[in-house]
């Protein structure tokens, strides 16, 4: 019925665990910031040779690299396919290089 409430499904054991545990909200933290620092200096590179935007900010394009995935993996159960990831680097390219010289 129009107006009511669409139930969300629980989050994984993941999710909710970093949420409420300081340990692994650490460890969680610290495993994501390595792998923003791994991938800054790709993105540098590719702005450098012009593919992608001097603005870009490399922690966003990581984000919308993986976001559908884990979507995916924790949410929704929907397979992780070739056409997923493919859809993933395209939609993420597709920002980081609107406007590049």
């Amino acid at each position: 019925m129009a107006g009511d409430a669409v139930p969300v499904p629980a989050r994984g054991a993941a999710g909710r665990s970093a949420s409420e545990d300081d340990e692994l909200r650490d460890i969680v933290s610290v495993f994501w910031s390595s792998r923003f620092a791994l991938a800054a200096p790709m993105i540098e590179r590719a702005v450098l040779r012009r593919e992608l935007r001097p603005d870009v900010d490399a922690h966003e394009i990581v984000e919308r690299l993986v976001s559908p995935l884990y979507f995916c993996a924790l949410v929704s159960g929907e397979p992780l396919d070739e056409t997923l990831i493919q859809s993933s680097v395209e939609s993420a390219l597709c920002q980081a290089r609107a406007n590049a010289a």
